[in-house]
């Protein structure tokens, strides 16, 4: 039966389409989510308008990255459209029985799920099924090598000692206790040197046959859900083994951690047509399985990992719960992380903490669930001194505060500022200067041009010279909002390139220059490139004698990797980035640009993400001001899932 399109553009004389229509217009469905209602009604004619609806907005809701239509809630106090529009959900208990062929409670298969008042599209809800199984599933209690061998190989990988709890040290504790673990933290709190002392405690137990239900070393994978997080992990961990862990651990434990790490669809082996090799009836071959950068793990992509994991496995979950969620539907790591600040360890969990890192933890006025026992917190920001407006900044951002907003931005010789952007001039000398000629702390553009025209009259052998570039064009980078507009990536990467051409750095009229900046846009496996992956085109001298522009990019191991641009189909330029492709990623010197035209897409995890790239200098360029800070530190994202509702307590 085909469906006739909605034209809204005409009068139309159903009631239904004419709802429609009308929530078209006023931005709260889009198209799509309006063809959705009509389909499910030409499936089952005599369903509730009412319901109709509810799946409509549910579809809306899903493409915001909610997974499910919260039917208990209130309406949006900013929408009178939707107020409205609300009353009309008030007999959803009925819709159960008025269409048995749109809804059920789960055990049909119908396009519609209502469980609890809350409203799914059929796939979300069983990817959230399966995400409770698979994670309660790994919450049992494991039996624990002794405290006094844990103890001693704590003291080797963590030597310096203090009176306050160290969490790193207890974080890795704790992940011993159960098939599953979660760390998390803010920047600069210690993820990555957390998650190398745990690599290390773990297969050193398990080498010595002293990790119960583990026979011989670990099979260890690591993964991240973008190429360019797994490099930067990659990166990160290779210097480290074969640095400060040469110290930490023996040569034979540091041998048996793997160097490389791969994206979550590389792992599950995710093809075109979304299926993937591994799953339940064909799972991984692995003991350990650790991802980094989980907040960007969409719900979907958490539950394939949970189905292609062994049963006896182990899974480790690192990422900041207060960052950016996946661009698409969920928020894993939030709700796993649910009351992590309280640190409500049960007695049990206490005790396993003093036999084997020697602190006393507080007992909580209530005891956490079977999940709460499994999740520790970094606290200690490393990057960011007790002084530094960043990290404070930071914290009002993260707690949804703007009382000391003003006081952090007046402060004399402070390391962030704010100015409007619609000034022209301040803009430019933003792009090309950052905080001034005379800020090294601070650059600008031009400072990254300066260096590489300083290394090519010094001629300095190729691999040298990209090093060097690399490292300078990460001190300073432009983040957007989003992508289009006036003050989106696409024009901002136009005008820094305008700027540059005038200072006479770039040539006009030209694709591909020294200098020129490049993301990739797509995974490229066989080049082995990853999406987000940033390199620098340089004047290379051929063996032939001639000199050709290549791009050059940082492998794992430090080592330079040379592509000719004519290899590089999915690229672009970078001066600007969006928030969302910073994630994982630090500059010295950090810039963010917003519109108050753009509010639709400002909140507060987002102002969040982009302030805590930010390593030295942040530079806000609002054009709205003290407002819009305020405006997005008061409009959180807030990605409504009650996956862990109910959940039992130890």
């Amino acid at each position: 039966m085909k469906i006739p399109a909605l034209d809204c553009g005409k009068r139309e004389r159903d009631a239904l389409r004419r709802l429609l229509c009308e929530a078209v217009e006023q931005a709260c469905l889009r198209p799509w989510d309006a063809q959705f209602a009509l389909f499910l009604r030409s499936l089952d004619p005599s369903a509730p308008p009412a319901l109709l609806l509810a799946a409509a907005r549910c579809s809306y809701e899903a493409a915001q990255g909610q997974v499910h239509l919260d039917l208990l809630a209130d309406a949006p106090a900013e929408n009178p459209f939707l107020q409205n529009w609300w009353p009309r959900f008030a007999d959803w208990q009925v819709w159960l029985h008025q269409a048995p062929l749109l809804v059920a409670a789960g055990e049909e298969t119908t396009p519609l799920v209502l469980s609890d008042g809350r409203l799914y599209l059929r796939r979300f809800w069983q990817d959230e099924q399966r995400i409770v199984e698979g994670v309660r599933a790994r919450f049992a209690a494991l039996p624990l090598p002794p405290a006094d061998l844990v103890a001693a190989q704590l003291d080797r990988l963590f030597p310096a000692r203090s009176p306050q709890p160290d969490w790193q040290r207890i974080a890795c504790a704790l992940m011993l206790r159960h098939r599953l673990g979660v760390i998390s933290g803010g920047p600069g709190t210690g993820k990555t040197t957390t998650v190398l002392r745990l690599l290390l405690l773990l297969q050193g137990l398990a080498l010595q046959g002293a990790l119960p239900q583990s026979q011989g070393p670990l099979r260890i994978r690591l993964a991240a859900p973008t190429g360019k997080a797994a490099a930067r992990l990659s990166q990160s961990l290779v210097q480290s083994l074969d640095g400060e862990a040469q110290d930490l651990a023996p040569p034979e434990v540091i041998a048996a951690i793997p160097r490389a790490v791969e994206t979550v669809h590389r792992l599950l082996g995710l093809r075109a047509d979304g299926r993937v090799r591994y799953h339940r009836g064909q799972p991984l071959a692995v003991d350990l399985l650790v991802i980094d950068e989980t907040s960007m793990l969409s719900q979907e992509l958490m539950a394939r990992i949970l189905d292609a994991l062994p049963p006896s496995s182990r899974l480790i979950l690192l990422g900041d719960k207060d960052q950016l969620a996946s661009v698409e539907a969920g928020a894993v790591l939030a709700e796993l992380c649910a009351n992590a600040e309280w640190a409500r360890y049960s007695e049990d969990t206490r005790r396993w903490i003093a036999a084997t890192c020697a602190y006393g933890l507080p007992v909580p006025e209530t005891e956490g669930s079977a999940r709460e026992q499994s999740v520790a917190l970094l606290r200690h920001s490393y990057r960011f001194a007790s002084h530094s407006g960043i990290g404070r900044l930071a914290e009002q951002i993260r707690r949804g505060q703007d009382t000391q907003i003003a006081a952090l931005l007046d402060e004399p010789e402070s390391d962030l500022r704010l100015f409007l952007p619609t000034n022209p001039q301040e803009l430019d000398a933003l792009l090309l200067h950052g905080w001034g000629e005379e800020q090294v702390d601070a650059p600008g553009y031009l400072h990254f041009f300066r260096q590489l025209q300083a290394g090519l009259r010094r001629r300095l052998p190729p691999e040298e010279l990209a090093r060097q570039c690399l490292q300078a064009f990460s001190e300073f980078q432009l983040l957007c909002a989003r992508r289009d507009g006036p003050w989106g990536v696409g024009a901002m990467n136009r005008l820094v390139t305008q700027l540059l051409q005038r200072q006479g750095v770039v040539p006009s009229h030209r694709e591909w220059f020294a200098g020129r900046p490049v993301i990739i846009t797509r995974n490229v496996y066989g080049l082995q490139l990853m999406n987000g992956e940033i390199g620098i085109t340089l004047p290379l001298k051929l063996a032939d004698g001639q000199t050709q522009m290549q791009v050059a990019f940082a492998g794992a191991n430090a080592e330079i990797r040379w592509f000719s641009p004519l290899r590089l189909r999915d690229v672009e330029t970078v001066f600007a980035l969006t928030v969302h492709k910073s994630q994982g990623s630090e500059y010295r010197h950090c810039a963010f640009l917003a519109a108050a035209e753009d509010r639709d897409f400002l909140h507060r995890e987002l102002l969040y993400t982009a302030v805590t790239r930010a390593r030295s200098r942040l530079s806000l360029a609002l054009v709205g001001g003290q407002e819009l800070l305020r405006e997005m530190i008061a409009h959180s994202l807030l990605r409504r899932q009650q996956m862990f509702s109910g959940e039992a307590h130890e």
